[in-house]
């Protein structure tokens, strides 16, 4: 993630839409629906970040054990989490 973010920041829009989508989801949401969040306080990116985060501190091991016996740890939610080079996550 770190290095996703940092290439992202560094002008790689492949990592860029591949944070984007980790974040959104395959189908963002519409502008009506930001809008109507922004005016509600709600910031579904952040509502994500906190779910994903909250996640990885419940099972720390979580992706890494799938990963190492060659698993897609999303495949049954449909998530295409792939980092941007197209390798394996490396659990962090």
């Amino acid at each position: 993630m770190r290095a996703a973010l940092e290439r992202a920041e560094g002008g790689d829009l492949k990592a860029a839409q591949w944070l984007a989508t980790l974040l959104l989801g395959p189908t963002p949401p519409s502008l009506s629906d930001i809008a109507a969040a922004e005016l509600s306080g709600i910031d579904p990116v952040e509502r994500k970040a906190e779910s994903l985060a909250a996640e990885a501190a419940l099972a720390p091991g979580f992706w890494l054990d799938h990963v190492n016996r060659g698993e897609d740890p999303d495949a049954e939610d449909g998530d295409d989490d792939t980092p941007p080079d197209g390798g394996e996550s490396s659990g962090k």
